[in-house]
């Protein structure tokens, strides 16, 4: 079963009957209906409310490193403070992964909404008359509307989910369509951009609690 379109913006999945969970569609609320046995319902559940991770909750934990520590450290405390370490970057590769998989979802989108813009510039072009694609109306006016098309227009936002989304668009669309990958790059500005961007992404997703102090 693939579970991974069916991430939830808005409401969490839930059991309403045993042996069926009910969640919503991204795009219009619509609400939809999963059965399964009612012995893997708890399981299935938790791994549907799993699949999206809004923000990451770690604690303070300032004996992890020499030059945050204000006391002696013994052993124990150090290795309590790494375990705990280990975790939160756990939480924040989860946050990752959630945030992948919601790219992975809306993948040329525009596509599929305006489906007879493109076909309609699509087959202009097949039908033999002059013109580049990229300078039609669907091209410019909804695919460019996507943020991984980066060469094409970069948002001021830019973080490496685009440019994993633009890795993962070349090497599927070449391998499918000619069995060959162009060249492709990327100006140095546009993956420091993306580097920092995504750093402040993840830090303005990250709360710290100001209890249990370790």
């Amino acid at each position: 079963m693939n579970i991974a379109p069916l991430t939830n913006s808005f409401e969490k999945y839930k059991i309403i009957k045993p042996g069926v969970i009910e969640g919503y569609w991204n795009e219009d609320q619509q609400p939809f209906q999963i059965t399964c046995p009612v012995q893997l319902q708890n399981m299935l559940l938790y791994i549907l409310n799993n699949l999206e991770v809004n923000d990451v909750t770690i604690s303070s934990s300032k004996n992890a490193d020499t030059r945050s520590a204000k006391v002696k450290v013994t052993k124990e405390e150090l290795l309590k403070n790494s375990i705990q370490h280990i975790g939160d970057v756990n939480q924040a590769i989860n946050w990752m992964i959630s945030e992948l998989r919601k790219t992975a979802t809306k993948h040329d989108y525009t596509k599929l909404e305006n489906i007879d813009e493109f076909y309609n510039n699509f087959k202009f072009i097949q039908d033999g008359n002059d013109g580049d694609f990229k300078q039609m109306n669907w091209f410019k006016e909804f695919h460019l509307k996507e943020r991984h098309h980066l060469t094409d227009r970069c948002p001021d936002d830019v973080n490496l989910f685009d440019v994993l989304e633009r890795i993962s668009d070349i090497v599927m669309a070449g391998m499918a369509r000619t069995g060959t990958l162009y060249e492709d790059r990327l100006p140095v500005e546009i993956l420091n951009k993306a580097y920092h961007n995504t750093i402040k992404l993840l830090a303005s997703k990250t709360k710290v609690r100001s209890d249990n102090v370790i």
